[in-house]
């Protein structure tokens, strides 16, 4: 599960949105991961529930030269994953135009977005 809305560029508007709708969707004890930081959340419904939160921040490896064979396996893997056409990204209906970019900023802050908006330059 995540809360944020637009993978990498996360839209920090909607994810308190998004935990009301999600955190009630979890297992007891569950787990939550987010690659949103920068944003203030009250977790009260993930306290009741015993959640553990993740904050993903993939760029740990290369900065601190953590665990980085381990990051490059995975990276590798995922790869591997995509060149095989096994992962498909959930994309909105709506396509944008870059002289559009207003409109789909509205369109992911109205919650009517499913996926990942995309926006052809």
């Amino acid at each position: 599960m995540n809360f944020g809305k637009i993978g990498a560029i996360n839209n920090c508007a909607n994810v308190l949105d998004d935990a009301k709708r999600n955190v009630p969707l979890t297992f007891l004890n569950g787990n939550v991961a987010t690659t949103v930081s920068m944003v203030e959340i009250d977790l009260t419904a993930a306290h009741f529930k015993g959640l553990s939160l993740h904050v993903v921040f993939m760029l740990i490896p290369m900065l601190h030269n953590h665990r980085r064979e381990e990051h490059a396996r995975l990276l590798k893997a995922l790869s591997e994953i995509v060149e095989a056409g096994a992962l498909k990204p959930v994309l909105d209906e709506t396509e944008y135009q870059l002289a559009e970019i207003g409109k789909a900023h509205e369109r992911l802050e109205s919650g009517q977005a499913m996926g990942k908006v995309v926006v052809t330059v």
